[in-house]
Protein backbone atom coordinates (compact mmCIF):
# COMPACT_ATOMS: atom_id res chain seq x y z
CA UNK A 1 0.00 0.00 0.00
CA UNK A 2 1.71 3.45 -1.22
CA UNK A 3 -0.76 5.67 0.76
CA UNK A 4 -2.55 5.87 3.94
CA UNK A 5 -6.07 7.74 4.86
CA UNK A 6 -6.29 9.38 7.97
CA UNK A 7 -9.46 9.66 10.05
CA UNK A 8 -10.92 12.15 11.68
CA UNK A 9 -14.44 11.32 12.83
CA UNK A 10 -15.80 9.62 15.56
CA UNK A 11 -15.25 5.60 14.91
CA UNK A 12 -13.56 6.21 11.77
CA UNK A 13 -10.15 4.07 11.48
CA UNK A 14 -6.59 4.10 9.55
CA UNK A 15 -7.02 2.97 6.08
CA UNK A 16 -5.00 0.18 4.58
CA UNK A 17 -5.27 -2.53 1.84
CA UNK A 18 -3.72 -4.55 -0.18
CA UNK A 19 -3.56 -4.78 -4.29
CA UNK A 20 -3.54 -0.35 -4.76
CA UNK A 21 -7.12 -0.66 -2.62
CA UNK A 22 -7.92 1.55 0.55
CA UNK A 23 -8.75 -0.70 3.70
CA UNK A 24 -9.41 0.21 7.57
CA UNK A 25 -6.74 -0.75 9.28
CA UNK A 26 -8.16 -3.26 12.50
CA UNK A 27 -7.58 -2.13 16.02
CA UNK A 28 -7.51 1.73 15.22
CA UNK A 29 -8.97 3.88 18.18
CA UNK A 30 -10.99 6.42 16.80
CA UNK A 31 -10.82 10.01 16.70
CA UNK A 32 -12.96 12.60 17.22
CA UNK A 33 -13.30 15.83 14.97
CA UNK A 34 -12.90 19.55 15.81
CA UNK A 35 -15.40 20.02 13.51
CA UNK A 36 -17.91 16.99 13.25
CA UNK A 37 -20.39 16.64 10.91
CA UNK A 38 -23.95 15.14 10.72
CA UNK A 39 -24.98 14.05 7.28
CA UNK A 40 -28.50 14.86 6.14
CA UNK A 41 -31.26 12.16 6.46
CA UNK A 42 -33.17 11.60 3.91
CA UNK A 43 -35.68 10.83 6.32
CA UNK A 44 -36.24 13.97 7.88
CA UNK A 45 -38.47 17.01 6.81
CA UNK A 46 -37.28 17.05 3.53
CA UNK A 47 -38.70 14.63 1.08
CA UNK A 48 -35.93 12.10 -0.63
CA UNK A 49 -36.52 13.05 -3.89
CA UNK A 50 -36.46 16.82 -3.39
CA UNK A 51 -33.87 18.41 -5.38
CA UNK A 52 -32.47 20.57 -2.70
CA UNK A 53 -32.27 17.84 -0.09
CA UNK A 54 -30.07 15.51 -2.51
CA UNK A 55 -27.58 18.93 -3.35
CA UNK A 56 -27.47 19.20 0.61
CA UNK A 57 -27.27 15.36 1.16
CA UNK A 58 -24.62 15.08 -1.83
CA UNK A 59 -22.46 18.81 -0.17
CA UNK A 60 -22.25 17.32 2.74
CA UNK A 61 -20.71 13.88 1.83
CA UNK A 62 -18.35 15.44 -0.49
CA UNK A 63 -17.33 17.27 3.03
CA UNK A 64 -16.90 14.66 4.93
CA UNK A 65 -14.55 13.26 2.49
CA UNK A 66 -12.49 16.25 1.95
CA UNK A 67 -11.97 17.98 5.04
CA UNK A 68 -12.14 14.49 7.12
CA UNK A 69 -11.49 11.46 5.60
CA UNK A 70 -8.95 11.84 3.14
CA UNK A 71 -7.89 15.34 3.90
CA UNK A 72 -4.21 14.27 4.21
CA UNK A 73 -4.30 12.07 0.81
CA UNK A 74 -5.69 15.21 -1.44
CA UNK A 75 -2.36 16.15 -2.00
CA UNK A 76 -1.47 12.75 -3.63
CA UNK A 77 -4.37 12.14 -5.77
CA UNK A 78 -5.29 13.85 -8.86
CA UNK A 79 -8.61 15.39 -9.53
CA UNK A 80 -9.74 12.31 -11.63
CA UNK A 81 -9.02 10.12 -8.56
CA UNK A 82 -11.40 12.55 -6.64
CA UNK A 83 -14.47 11.01 -7.41
CA UNK A 84 -17.23 9.03 -5.53
CA UNK A 85 -20.64 7.02 -5.98
CA UNK A 86 -23.06 6.74 -3.20
CA UNK A 87 -26.06 4.67 -2.47
CA UNK A 88 -28.75 4.90 0.61
CA UNK A 89 -30.68 2.62 2.32
CA UNK A 90 -31.67 2.10 5.93
CA UNK A 91 -29.99 -1.15 7.13
CA UNK A 92 -30.85 -0.89 10.96
CA UNK A 93 -34.61 0.41 10.77
CA UNK A 94 -34.31 3.86 13.08
CA UNK A 95 -35.84 5.96 10.49
CA UNK A 96 -31.92 7.40 9.16
CA UNK A 97 -29.59 6.32 5.95
CA UNK A 98 -27.08 4.65 5.70
CA UNK A 99 -24.38 5.81 3.07
CA UNK A 100 -22.59 3.28 0.89
CA UNK A 101 -19.86 5.43 -0.92
CA UNK A 102 -18.05 3.63 -4.19
CA UNK A 103 -14.68 4.85 -5.08
CA UNK A 104 -13.59 3.56 -8.55
CA UNK A 105 -10.75 5.31 -9.23
CA UNK A 106 -7.03 3.88 -9.71
CA UNK A 107 -6.23 5.42 -6.08
CA UNK A 108 -9.19 2.85 -4.29
CA UNK A 109 -8.62 0.47 -6.86
CA UNK A 110 -6.83 -2.74 -7.31
CA UNK A 111 -6.79 -5.97 -9.79
CA UNK A 112 -9.19 -7.46 -7.04
CA UNK A 113 -12.01 -4.90 -7.14
CA UNK A 114 -12.05 -1.30 -5.26
CA UNK A 115 -12.81 0.14 -1.94
CA UNK A 116 -16.25 0.93 -0.88
CA UNK A 117 -17.00 2.83 2.76
CA UNK A 118 -20.12 1.99 4.60
CA UNK A 119 -21.04 5.19 7.25
CA UNK A 120 -24.30 5.80 9.36
CA UNK A 121 -25.65 9.23 9.44
CA UNK A 122 -23.08 10.59 12.30
CA UNK A 123 -20.25 10.01 9.96
CA UNK A 124 -19.38 6.64 12.23
CA UNK A 125 -18.09 3.76 9.99
CA UNK A 126 -19.89 0.74 9.98
CA UNK A 127 -18.02 -1.26 6.82
CA UNK A 128 -14.72 -0.09 5.05
CA UNK A 129 -14.79 -3.16 2.36
CA UNK A 130 -11.85 -3.95 0.24
CA UNK A 131 -11.29 -5.78 -3.24
CA UNK A 132 -15.52 -5.25 -4.03
CA UNK A 133 -17.47 -4.79 -6.80
CA UNK A 134 -21.49 -4.19 -6.72
CA UNK A 135 -23.93 -4.82 -6.62
CA UNK A 136 -24.23 -4.63 -2.17
CA UNK A 137 -27.60 -7.05 -1.75
CA UNK A 138 -29.17 -5.76 1.48
CA UNK A 139 -30.62 -9.28 2.76
CA UNK A 140 -33.35 -10.05 4.50
CA UNK A 141 -32.33 -10.89 7.57
CA UNK A 142 -30.54 -9.34 10.22
CA UNK A 143 -27.49 -9.89 12.90
CA UNK A 144 -26.85 -7.80 15.63
CA UNK A 145 -29.55 -5.63 14.69
CA UNK A 146 -28.26 -4.44 11.12
CA UNK A 147 -29.38 -5.88 7.85
CA UNK A 148 -26.81 -8.80 6.41
CA UNK A 149 -25.30 -7.60 3.02
CA UNK A 150 -25.03 -10.34 0.38
CA UNK A 151 -21.69 -9.50 -1.86
CA UNK A 152 -20.33 -12.06 -4.99
CA UNK A 153 -16.56 -12.20 -4.74
CA UNK A 154 -15.29 -14.30 -7.53
CA UNK A 155 -18.47 -15.22 -8.80
CA UNK A 156 -19.41 -16.80 -4.99
CA UNK A 157 -21.99 -14.91 -2.71
CA UNK A 158 -20.66 -14.09 0.44
CA UNK A 159 -22.67 -12.79 3.51
CA UNK A 160 -21.22 -9.68 5.39
CA UNK A 161 -22.63 -9.70 8.83
CA UNK A 162 -23.09 -6.84 11.11
CA UNK A 163 -20.19 -7.62 14.07
CA UNK A 164 -21.55 -4.74 16.67
CA UNK A 165 -19.21 -2.53 15.39
CA UNK A 166 -18.41 -3.04 12.01
CA UNK A 167 -19.27 -4.86 9.03
CA UNK A 168 -16.61 -7.70 7.59
CA UNK A 169 -14.15 -5.91 5.24
CA UNK A 170 -13.08 -8.49 2.71
CA UNK A 171 -16.11 -10.05 1.09
CA UNK A 172 -14.09 -13.16 -0.06
CA UNK A 173 -13.18 -14.08 4.12
CA UNK A 174 -17.06 -13.85 4.55
CA UNK A 175 -19.01 -16.98 4.76
CA UNK A 176 -20.53 -18.75 1.28
CA UNK A 177 -24.49 -17.94 0.75
CA UNK A 178 -25.87 -20.65 -0.64
CA UNK A 179 -28.37 -20.40 -3.03
CA UNK A 180 -29.54 -17.39 -4.72
CA UNK A 181 -30.66 -14.18 -3.10
CA UNK A 182 -34.23 -13.68 -3.41
CA UNK A 183 -35.91 -11.40 -5.76
CA UNK A 184 -37.00 -8.02 -4.77
CA UNK A 185 -34.14 -7.40 -2.55
CA UNK A 186 -32.69 -3.92 -2.61
CA UNK A 187 -29.47 -3.46 -4.88
CA UNK A 188 -27.14 -1.23 -4.19
CA UNK A 189 -24.83 -0.43 -6.94
CA UNK A 190 -26.51 -2.50 -9.48
CA UNK A 191 -25.18 -4.35 -12.09
CA UNK A 192 -25.29 -2.51 -15.53
CA UNK A 193 -26.12 0.66 -14.04
CA UNK A 194 -24.31 4.15 -14.30
CA UNK A 195 -24.79 6.08 -10.43
CA UNK A 196 -24.41 9.45 -10.56
CA UNK A 197 -20.62 10.02 -10.20
CA UNK A 198 -19.33 13.27 -7.60
CA UNK A 199 -16.21 14.60 -7.38
CA UNK A 200 -14.84 16.07 -3.61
Amino acid sequence: MKKQLLSAFLCLFILAGCDNSRKLENGAQPEESENPITLPDSAASQPADSMAAREAEIQKLQGYLRNNLLKEDLKDMTSEQRKFQYATTDLNDDGSMEYLIGFQSSYFCGSGGCTYLLIDNSGKVLGDFSVSGGPFIIADTKTNGYLDLLVSHNGKMHKLQYSGTMYPGNPSTAPFFPGKPATGLTHLFPENATPEVHNF
